[in-house]
């Protein structure tokens, strides 16, 4: 892979997690969900983009694959923090 090619992959999945935690709280401060899955958007998606971050400045295989690895159960955590949040909150 070309190394402009590598960076490239490393930008657009830095800015894909990076979007997601914008619209992952805006459900929150729009007030479609309670503070129970505004905490866990808040503190998942940071970690997310900690993570990222980490792949952009470190790039190696393995972070990649951590990251990859990580993006299932962070929506999986979100959706458990949406059902969690309905049933509990409202």
């Amino acid at each position: 892979m070309v190394s402009s090619d590598a960076w490239s992959g490393r930008k657009s999945l830095t800015g894909s997690y990076s979007a997601a935690i914008p619209f992952s709280l805006a459900l929150y401060v729009l007030g479609y969900f309670g503070p129970i899955y505004g905490g866990v958007a808040l503190v998942s998606g940071l970690a997310n983009l900690a993570g990222s971050l980490w792949v952009l400045y470190k790039p190696t295989e393995t972070n990649a694959w951590r990251m990859f690895k990580v993006s299932s159960p962070y929506l999986f955590l979100l959706f458990v923090a949406m059902i969690v949040d309905v049933v509990l909150v409202r």
